[in-house]
């Protein structure tokens, strides 16, 4: 059974290292990908925001799907924040796969909402270009991410947002509240989910 509504979203935190994302695209799901993800898997769609970033994946990796973010959406909305700070990512690539129709998002490697301090701020890309301490996420940027988010999901309620963690990590240990639309999951329950009947 194809995942018509249902995608992957994938953020780069350690918590998605054992996960194999090729298993969701065999059941039918999409892959929304961030900033290097391509070097180890492509996804359907590619999204950056930092000017680095955008530049290494033109060089790179051509022929991917990359999808250009316009200049305002670059920026968190005002009515989320009246500051504007730069959006991120994996809320670029949110917003365009609702925007594709998808009401279901797993959201993969999206740590800034586990509660420990290690964990919300870790990264697999840590240390290469572009993921210097000048551009990595701090502790401050995951609480601000956790706020945006809320108020991101409050703005679209048909959607269910899966966090997906592995099994050896504690998911329940997280600092969003327990609104209606956000899930917690492992990867295997996604898998058994997903698979074919």
């Amino acid at each position: 059974m194809m995942k018509t509504n249902e995608c992957v979203i994938v953020g780069n935190g350690t918590s998605r290292k054992t996960f194999d994302l090729q298993l969701a695209r065999d059941n039918g799901m999409k892959i929304y990908g961030c900033n290097l993800l391509y070097q180890e898997f492509m996804p359907d769609y590619l999204f950056a925001i930092d000017p680095f970033m955008v530049e290494q994946i033109k060089i790179d990796a051509p022929a991917c799907q990359f999808r250009e973010t316009p200049q305002d959406e670059q920026f968190e909305p005002a009515e989320a924040n009246p500051a504007r700070p730069r959006n991120n990512t994996g809320m670029v690539a949110m917003l365009n796969a609702i925007r594709d129709g998808n009401t279901v998002l797993n959201l993969v490697g999206f740590d800034f909402v586990l509660s420990s301090v290690e964990n919300c701020v870790s990264n697999l890309f840590d240390g290469q270009p572009g993921y210097g301490p000048e551009t990595r996420c701090s502790l401050a940027d995951t609480y601000n991410r956790c706020k945006y988010f809320i108020w991101f999901s409050q703005q679209h309620k048909n959607v269910t947002f899966r966090f997906i963690f592995p099994e050896e990590r504690s998911y329940t240990h997280t600092r969003l509240p327990p609104f209606v639309q956000f899930e917690y999951a492992t990867y295997q329950s996604v898998v058994n989910v997903s698979n074919p009947t």
